[in-house]
């Protein structure tokens, strides 16, 4: 029989997780870093003479990747071994358009410079972070705990860069602090998330019913104002900012998430049509959204000026036709802002159509992978958070890439992970860290709590067992 310490002691030691050898993991990270060699040796094959961009961003990249998948290998979390992968392959497709992109954007006076380093200091802040919350084991915890805390923050940052950020071509987006430049509208996506994550599991039920007043069968109202009151509040502060596409993309992502918490078809219909009206008023009363409706009918109406950007981006696709020109034998420095809006037909003219096809392909395998997460947890609040985080990427890969080839109107989002965009690329990283935060096994979760934790729970358990045989007068 074990004396109290060595029980203790055996406990803390059943307590550590085992260390597996993430073989998948492994093996996909190191076709993504061959991809990247194989792209900057083909650039620097092609454009010897105008140079192809910094030439050794595979050798950052391959080290971070390594870092990243040896630290969730030795602590030994049974976390998900495909998510990562498909990010880090996105990344390295958009690091590679953008390393071809910097000298040809060279003497673009609204591209900045340095977009492969300042990509690449992106990265590894969203890598870290996917390390942070893939390995400790309360992240879930924290976020549900605080979920108030981080909408109010998104909240306050959103104001803050309405009231103080930078205008930029009529739209109020960036809060620079010092050398740093934000989005608050990426950080709110994450917040808003993990807010209607516990709110709806909270009170699931509760909205999953009707309310009766009298013959009536009404949804339930009292409990759907808070999440109407916070939704509202955050997408009035982004159409102030013009930040269109935002605003779209919270919104459907809100709708879906209290489907997936209700299964009510009724919302989802109510919810589209208070959308398409609200767009038709704005499309009529902001003069920013009324253009890219005209564009999205009919570029050619200006094709010098307002419709020119997507006039190039279509002449860039036919160009690319099937299999592509190749790396580096295009123009899609012509479209402008192609770094960010229209990324992916730079993909197209020089990777062609299967190119396209690939990065799409790549987003959805990300978005199929958050959702067979959702699937296995064993917690209500880490479902709807899973769903609500790969439903916010699908929806942006739909909205841009629906831009791009015109099935629907530009909103201004980028593509997630291949766009150049710091605050974009380090919130899509810790989108990626939170379903690796969930896709720990329960089993693995458990094996987190401290060391004494079993002996608390016997001692619950002989506690409660008593309590029973009193009040059975045994």
């Amino acid at each position: 029989m074990q004396c109290w310490p060595d029980a203790i002691s055996s406990a803390a030691t059943s307590s550590r997780p085992p260390r597996r050898f993430r073989g998948t993991e492994t093996l996909l990270l190191g076709l993504v870093v061959l991809y990247a060699a194989s792209t900057a040796a083909a650039l620097a094959i092609v454009l010897p003479a105008t140079g192809s961009g910094p030439t050794g961003w595979p050798i950052a990249f391959a080290a971070l990747l390594t870092l990243a998948s040896g630290a969730l290998t030795a602590t030994g979390r049974g976390a998900d071994q495909i998510a990562l992968p498909a990010a880090a392959m996105l990344t390295a497709v958009g690091l590679g358009v953008l390393a071809r992109l910097e000298p040809a954007l060279a003497d673009d006076p609204n591209a900045p410079t340095g977009l492969v380093v300042r990509q690449l200091a992106a990265i590894v802040i969203g890598i870290t972070a996917v390390v942070a919350l893939a390995v400790y084991p309360h992240t879930t915890t924290l976020i549900r705990r605080y979920k108030y805390t981080w909408l109010a923050l998104g909240i306050a940052l959103l104001l803050a860069a309405l009231l103080f950020g930078q205008d930029i071509r009529g739209a109020r987006l960036w809060l620079r602090v010092g050398p740093v430049q934000v989005q608050p509208s990426e950080l709110l996506r994450i917040a808003l998330v993990a807010y209607l994550a516990g709110y709806l599991e909270e009170r699931r039920d509760l909205i999953a019913a009707d309310l009766r007043v009298g013959p009536l069968r009404l949804p339930p109202l009292p409990y759907l104002l808070p999440i109407g009151l916070m939704a509202a509040v955050s997408l009035s502060i982004l159409l102030l900012q013009n930040d269109l596409g935002a605003a779209l993309l919270l919104f459907g992502t809100a709708l879906g998430m209290l489907y997936a918490a209700s299964g009510r078809g009724f919302y989802v219909a109510i919810g589209g049509a208070g959308f398409l009206t609200a767009a038709l008023v704005i499309q009529r009363t902001v003069a920013r959204f009324g253009i890219r409706v005209q564009n999205w009918f009919d570029p050619w109406a200006d094709p010098l000026r307002s419709g020119y950007q997507q006039i190039q981006s279509e002449y860039a696709l036919a160009a690319g036709g099937v299999l592509g020109a190749g790396p580096g034998r295009g123009r899609p420095d012509l479209i402008p802002d192609v770094h960010t809006d229209f990324i992916l037909s730079a993909v197209g003219e020089e990777m062609g159509l299967l190119g396209a096809l690939a990065v799409v392909a790549l987003l959805l395998l990300l978005v199929w992978r958050g959702w067979v997460i959702a699937l296995r947890a064993d917690d209500g609040f880490e479902r709807l958070l899973a769903v609500g985080l790969s439903l916010g990427l699908g929806l942006q890969t739909l909205l841009i890439a629906g831009g791009v080839v015109r099935l629907l109107p530009l909103t201004g989002l980028t593509l997630p992970f291949v766009s150049y965009g710091g605050s974009a690329m380090a919130t899509n990283f810790v989108v990626v860290g939170l379903l690796l935060a969930v896709s720990r096994s329960p089993a693995r979760r458990l094996t987190a709590a401290s060391p004494a934790q079993p002996l608390r729970d016997a001692a619950a358990g002989r506690a409660a067992t008593r309590r029973i045989r009193a009040l059975s007068g045994k």
